[in-house]
């Protein structure tokens, strides 16, 4: 029982100390608290905020980042060219598509290409006319008017 009693003492005095100064360790520990959350975790954090800035803009890192980047800008440009190109020729196929669908064949018009009347021509003036006079108006300018 000697040995038990020998190792119970420091326990003993301890929780004796404890039931004295209990107000004065938590008060202790609040002001601790506050001080670490008002104080050392700011500063911490600008610490580590200006040592990553320092490790981020070190002129070897920087230099072998702006390789890369120039590098992986022109694939970019490379691909967003070749996307270009493919989106114009399939826009281009979609307007001939387009105008195919919506060619109407109008009457006396030929299944040749240039046979027909562009829209404001005049079909009784001399450039459109055989040599027969031109269609029926008798008069100088030709036209029915």
């Amino acid at each position: 029982m000697l040995n038990l009693a020998n190792i119970l003492d420091p326990i003993q005095s301890s929780l004796i100390y404890l039931r004295q100064n209990a107000w004065s360790i938590v008060f202790a520990l609040a002001v601790g608290y506050t001080v670490k959350i008002k104080l050392l975790d700011p500063y911490t954090a600008r610490e580590r905020e200006r040592a990553s800035y320092a490790e981020a803009t070190r002129p070897d890192r920087v230099a072998a980042l702006k390789a890369d980047m120039k590098r992986v800008r022109a694939a970019q440009q490379e691909e967003a060219s070749r996307k270009a190109i493919e989106a114009a020729k399939e826009a281009e196929a979609k307007r001939v598509e387009e105008l195919k669908r919506k060619k109407i064949k109008q009457p006396g018009q030929s299944k040749y290409k240039g046979t027909g009347r562009k829209v404001n021509e005049n079909p009784w003036s001399k450039e459109n006319t055989s040599d027969t006079g031109g269609g029926g108006g008798g008069g100088s300018g030709g036209g029915w008017w």
